[in-house]
C-alpha cells in the first residue's frame, strides 16, 4: 500500500473523522511540525482555521477528536527527527531557502517515499518547487 504525507488541515479533518476521499487505500503519515501545529491549536482553541472546525463538532464529538489529536492514533505514521535530521541536513545544500518546516516535509516525503496531501492555499511556493523538483506530487484534498 503507498503512503501519503498529510499536512495539518488534512491530518485534522482525519481525526474529526471526516471523510478524505484523497487518502482513501493509502496508509497515512504525517511530519512532527504539523502534528504539533494541531496540538497547539486544539489546545488553545482559538477559532482559527485549524481549530474552529472541532469548535462547531458537538461536545461528545469534539472531546473524541481532541482525544484523537492529543494521543495520534498508531495508523497514522509520525516520522521522527532522528530518521529525517540527517536528510533535512543533506537536503540543505539543494533547498537552502526551505524553512524548517518545509524541510521536514520534503525530507518526509523523500524517506517514505510519498506523495503530500494538503489543504488549499496550505503550501508554499518553494516547498511546491522542491517537491516537484525532488518527484514528489502535491495534492489538494477536497
Amino acid at each position: 500500500m503507498s503512503v501519503v504525507l498529510v499536512d495539518d488541515h488534512v491530518l485534522g479533518r482525519l481525526l474529526r473523522g471526516d471523510r478524505v476521499r484523497a487518502v482513501a487505500r493509502h496508509d497515512v503519515a504525517t511530519t512532527g511540525l504539523w502534528y504539533l501545529r494541531l496540538c497547539q491549536a486544539v489546545e488553545r482553541s482559538l477559532g482559527g482555521m485549524l481549530s474552529a472546525p472541532f469548535a462547531q463538532l458537538d461536545p461528545a464529538r469534539r472531546a473524541r477528536a481532541i482525544e484523537r489529536v492529543l494521543e495520534l492514533p498508531d495508523d497514522i505514521a509520525l516520522l521522527s527527527l532522528r530518521s529525517l535530521a540527517p536528510t533535512m541536513a543533506r537536503q540543505q545544500v539543494s533547498f537552502p531557502k526551505l524553512n524548517l518546516l518545509g524541510r521536514e516535509t520534503l525530507a518526509a516525503a523523500t524517506q517514505l517515499p510519498s506523495d503530500v496531501l494538503v489543504a488549499e492555499n496550505n503550501i508554499g511556493p518553494r516547498l511546491a518547487k522542491a517537491l516537484a523538483e525532488t518527484g514528489h506530487k502535491v495534492r489538494t484534498a477536497r
